[in-house]
């Protein structure tokens, strides 16, 4: 019986198994719409599950190459049973080994410093891509909230619009206004549809972008209550400096 006991001994977890993504599309009383569907987005990427997965392994393979330097016990164990000269015998041994590396020409340390970029690497590869994620989700968030908001503005000009047309009619049919009054206000309503229609068409991209972004097979449908435009900070930017930032902080 031979048995090996390292110290700090990690046991890896196995990995979950991928689950359907279908899930609810409306978030929870009381919760931030946005936040709902950002934490959403980051939970059914599929990259950033690989992502995850790969710092999960570097980091047990961090712990690993630190489990070397310490010492493993190995315990063993003889028993031997038989007769011999028509007597019969019994014999067990047992031993304790303790290995210990002293030195291996900095192998050990390399590794070590090896195993850890590594984890660095793939730690800062994760906070690119759920940056991605997130910046995408709220783009199309709002991108949706926006094109609804517009839609809602049109129709209520559409209505007044129509409202005017009908009055318009009325002091035409009274000779009070000449047919040209007319034919004006009414291409006005006719082209306030035919902007109409194209803000449909618009919402429709916008809410697969969504959709897209969550990665969920229903289609999004934000609250009644439409959020607030979000506030616009004027940026003064450097190119130089912004490539020295993308250096540092690019895992590649």
């Amino acid at each position: 019986l031979e048995i090996t006991l390292p110290l700090n001994y990690t046991q890896a977890k196995p990995a979950k198994p991928a689950q359907d993504t279908q899930v609810s599309v409306q978030a929870p009383q009381g919760q931030k719409e946005l936040t709902y569907f950002i934490d959403l987005a980051i939970k059914n990427n599929a990259p950033l599950k690989v992502a995850q997965e790969e710092t999960e392994s570097a980091q047990l393979k961090v712990t690993e190459t630190q489990r070397n330097l310490f010492p493993a016990l190995k315990l063993q164990s003889y028993t031997t049973e038989g007769k011999s000269y028509n007597a019969e015998f019994a014999e067990k041994e047992v031993r304790v080994q303790l290995d210990q590396p002293l030195y291996y020409e900095g192998r050990l340390g390399d590794t070590i410093n090896q195993a850890k970029a590594n984890l660095e690497i793939t730690k800062k590869n994760y906070a690119r891509l759920k940056f991605d994620v997130v910046q995408k989700t709220e783009t199309a968030y709002y991108k949706l909230a926006f094109t609804k908001m517009h839609l809602i503005q049109k129709e209520a000009l559409k209505q007044e619009a129509g409202e005017m047309l009908d009055t318009i009619e009325k002091l035409s049919s009274l000779g009070m206004l000449i047919p040209l009054e007319v034919s004006g206000a009414r291409a006005w309503f006719e082209q306030i549809g035919f902007q109409m229609e194209s803000i449909k068409q618009d919402l429709s991209m916008a809410e697969l972008t969504l959709k897209q972004a969550l990665n969920i097979k229903e289609t999004p449908k934000l609250e009644a209550q439409l959020p607030e435009a979000p506030e616009v900070k004027e940026l003064n930017l450097d190119l130089e400096a912004c490539l020295e930032v993308a250096f540092q902080h690019r895992p590649e």
